[in-house]
């Protein structure tokens, strides 16, 4: 079983970009629009070392991942969590799992229109 819902796998096996939030030094957020694959119970993305996000994941590794469904804007899946970095060929790679994202579960919300 996915610790991801169901109803929402498709947000995560589609080409598309998400918006990944870090957090600088200064405690403010970072967003920056990402592509992304999704691994099993992993997501993955690739990450510059010369990028501010690698730069505020190296500093504080929690962080957010936002899909928003190109054909309902009113349907996304929110994934939140501490991050792992994990060099793959000399590219740094950043997994947020695993993650529980559940509609029960207090770390992450999923959004479906009404």
């Amino acid at each position: 079983m996915s610790v991801f819902p169901d109803s929402h796998l498709d947000l995560l096996d589609a080409p598309g970009v998400a918006a990944l939030t870090t957090v600088g030094a200064d405690g403010q957020p970072q967003v920056t629009a990402i592509w992304y694959l999704r691994d099993g119970d992993t997501v993955l993305i690739s990450l510059d070392r010369a990028r501010q996000k690698y730069t505020n994941l190296v500093g504080n590794p929690l962080a957010t991942l936002f899909f928003l469904d190109p054909t309902n804007p009113f349907r996304t899946l929110e994934i939140r969590g501490t991050t792992t970095m994990v060099d793959d060929d000399a590219v740094p790679t950043l997994s947020l799992a695993p993650m529980c994202v559940h509609p029960d579960h207090q770390q992450a919300g999923i959004g479906t229109a009404l």
